[in-house]
This record gives C-alpha cells, structure tokens and sequence, in this order.
C-alpha cells in the first residue's frame, strides 16, 4: 500500500516492485494510473478536512507528516507555494508576510495563526494551507474564517413621518459583509411577521399606529466549533393617522399678529388679524 506521504522516490520504487511481482516487463494501464495519481499527490497533497475558525480568535492545522528535525519544515499556502512559516534544523523560526507575529508551531509541527483575520481565510489568500518537508508533503487544508457584520440598518421609513391608511410600506434589512451570510427575521410587536430581507405592509391600517418593529439579523454555522451570532436593529415606530385627522389644506395657521386668510363660501377672502 502506498501511504499518502510516501515522496516520489517510494512511489517509484513501489510501483516498479509490483510490476517486477507480476513478471511483467512493462508498466499496465492500471499501473500508469495509479503511478499518475500518486505522482500527483506527492507533488500537491492530499485534500484534508476543512478548518473552521473565528476572526479574531485561534485556529490549529494539523501536519501528517513524519517529521525529520534534519530538514526544515515549511507551512506554505498551496498551489502558489506561499510561505507562511519555516522551522530551520536549529529550531528556529520565520513567520513571514502578513502572518509575521501570529503563527507559531505546536507540538512541534501542528501550525497555529492567532487573532484570526478574514484575510486569512483559504479564499482570501488564493489556496489552502499545507506542511511540507523536501518533498514529503501533508494533507492540505481549507481555512473558513467566520465573522458577523459589524452594522444593521433598516431602510424605507423613518420614524418620524407619518403613514395613512393605504399606504404601502416596503422596509430593508441591510447590513456589510459577513461569513456566512446572515438570515433576517422581522418581528412586531415582539411577534416574529416575516423572514427575508425585505418586510411589506400592504396596505398600512390605521390599527398599525404605534406599532414596533424590528429585525433580527442572524449568522449562523453548525460546523465545528458552532458559530452563532445574533443583533437586532433600531426599533421602528409606525405613526399612522387619518387624513382628516391633519390641518384643513383650506386654512393656514400663522403666528401672532399675522392674518388668517379664511377661504369663505361666497368666494370673498376676509383678513382677519387676531391680536393675542
């Protein structure tokens, strides 16, 4: 059986005894398959499981390799052979890039970043991360760096203006970027209404004054360790009125010593100064 770090020299050398085994002078399409394949894992690793962190919080990746303290080990950023960090043979070490100062080693091999960083997420740097000593390399693995939004808002009505009845009103939950992407839950009056990120009233009731309403913004992710996150927004207070429960359109209100210009049947405008 060949293993999975097993270098390029062991592959040959286990593949070239099993034709020799089946006394047969050249290699058969099996052969050439498998030589293809493990020649492949050799050079660019294994696919390993993927690792899930929290910015701002630590992450380990492990490293299956057999290590040989006589050859230095690299963390690297694969397929762009990126360095991350380099064990020399005197035991020291070389964080390197953006990195420099939040990766060290433990027991030995295993590589671990601190105060995680989004931009250390396998889709920001290009690739995932793998241990490679000459040219015995570990399984490389993905890194999934989760983060909640830093800001909610909802748009579409502002408090402070009023609402009719027959009204329609189309509210938005919106926020920044965030890993994974959040789900939005709309609530009024304390009673969940609705999910999505856009709430409709239609039409708007007079019965609707006074109401609260909220979203509740939600990021979730169930691998392990279990992310979970949950915000709410400014609370949103509908003022609803009657038409006719507004200033007549006919009249206007003026301040002391002005006139009052009161639209009459007859048609004639009479100025009237009120003398408060």
């Amino acid at each position: 059986q060949i293993a999975k770090n097993n270098t390029l020299h062991e592959v040959l050398i286990l593949t070239n005894y099993r034709d020799r085994t089946n006394n047969n002078n050249m290699m058969t399409a099996v052969d050439v398959l498998t030589f293809s394949l493990f020649f492949i894992l050799s050079v660019h690793g294994l696919q390993g499981a993927d690792v899930f962190g929290t910015e701002g919080e630590s992450v380990e990746f492990p490293c299956d390799i057999s290590y040989n303290p006589a050859v230095s080990l690299f963390w690297q950023i694969q397929p762009e052979n990126i360095n991350v960090l380099i064990k020399n043979t005197d035991g020291s070490i070389l964080s390197l890039d953006h990195w420099k100062g939040r990766v060290d080693l433990v027991e030995g091999q295993k590589l671990r970043i601190q105060n995680l960083s989004r931009q250390d997420d396998s889709s920001a740097v290009g690739g995932d991360y793998r241990c490679a000593q000459m040219s015995t390399v570990g399984q490389e693995s993905t890194l999934t760096v989760r983060y909640p939004p830093s800001r909610i808002a909802v748009t579409g009505h502002n408090s402070s203006a009023s609402l009719h009845p027959g009204d329609e009103l189309q509210l938005s939950c919106n926020t920044d970027e965030s890993n994974p992407a959040p789900t939005f839950t709309w609530y009024k009056n304390g009673l969940r209404i609705g999910d999505g990120q856009t709430l409709n009233i239609s039409p708007v009731k007079l019965e609707n004054n006074g109401d609260i309403i909220i979203c509740k913004v939600r990021v979730y992710d169930r691998n392990d360790p279990v992310f979970s996150w949950e915000e709410e927004s400014e609370k949103i207070t509908l003022v609803v009125t009657n038409h006719g429960n507004e200033p007549d359109s006919g009249t206007t209100s003026s301040g002391p010593g002005q006139a009052v210009v009161l639209g009459l049947s007859i048609g004639i405008p009479i100025a009237i100064v009120l003398a408060i």
